[in-house]
């Protein structure tokens, strides 16, 4: 509830526009940016093991580390193409999504429904010109003493770079995203 209170009090402050063109002036998430080289970042990442290019936040890194479980990095030739935020927790993903809706506007709602997995998985994107956002929720359903219960499996946010046009704008410094 407090992170909810908060999130109301502050996050129109900190987003002002709500516009998809935010999300290629940013160009990342927090102080993570598509295109820089895994040598910025040394001291915040952690290399997965057996994973070639994939490295791991530390949490010191992660603005939001009670609100993101895990942040995974990609470099593509050593340039970072791709920001993966694991999150679990229902209130996180809700916070996390609002969020992203009062900085990016709303996305593109898309729906799939898995007959065989017994699952609804639910995705909303957002194109930039430079960069997409792409949030992942799968809810599992199961029939448990004759009643229909839903279990949602966390949600994945997915940001990564659609091409290398340069953009020019500016950000609030307060910006939250």
């Amino acid at each position: 509830m407090y992170k909810c209170l908060l999130l109301f009090i502050f996050l129109p402050i900190f987003c002002k526009a709500q516009s998809v063109e935010n999300l290629d002036i940013k160009n990342g998430f927090l102080g993570f940016h598509l295109g820089d080289t895994v040598s910025n970042y040394t001291a915040l990442i952690d290399p997965i093991k057996n994973k070639p290019g994939f490295y791991e936040a530390k949490r010191k890194a992660l603005k939001f580390k009670g609100f993101v479980d895990k942040a995974t990095l990609f470099f593509k030739d050593g340039i970072l193409s791709t920001i993966e935020l694991s999150i679990g927790n229902k209130s996180d993903i809700e916070f996390m999504d609002d969020a992203i809706k009062k900085c990016y506007g709303n996305g593109i709602l898309i729906k799939k429904n898995d007959e065989q997995a017994s699952s609804l998985k639910t995705s909303e994107v957002w194109q930039g010109k430079r960069v997409a956002l792409i949030t992942t929720q799968t809810v599992y359903t199961a029939t448990y003493n004759g009643k229909e219960i839903s279990i949602p499996s966390g949600e994945t946010i997915t940001i990564k770079t659609t091409s290398n046009i340069k953009i020019e704008g500016s950000l609030s410094p307060d910006f939250i995203l």
